[in-house]
């Protein structure tokens, strides 16, 4: 499976997959020393890096209207661990369905 087929099962939209690409891209501007890989989409799933998963996460909760991880509301989708264990369980549960 390719990134933008992963993306899409997702429910992505093609807006919210090239704001990802947009927003790793100004991170690396301001943060040349600490560079993460620009997603490329037709690439393997497997090139995907733990580095890309808070973007992935902040624009799930994006466009799913969630700003939090947690439904208490303790974990926001701002700081970079919380986006990148909500991308990483929503992945997970895409996964788990046995989808390949």
């Amino acid at each position: 499976m390719i990134i933008r087929e992963l993306f899409e099962k997702l429910g992505l939209k093609e807006s919210s997959i090239g704001q990802i690409i947009l927003d790793i891209k100004e991170y690396n501007q301001l943060n040349v020393s600490k560079a993460v890989p620009v997603i490329e989409l037709n690439t393997s799933i497997d090139e995907l890096t733990m580095s890309q998963t808070p973007f992935i996460g902040r624009i799930l909760g994006k466009q799913r209207n969630r700003e939090f991880l947690d439904d208490e509301k303790l974990f926001p989708l701002n700081i970079d661990v919380n986006a990148m264990r909500y991308a990483a369980l929503e992945m997970d549960i895409y996964f788990r369905k046995g989808n390949l």
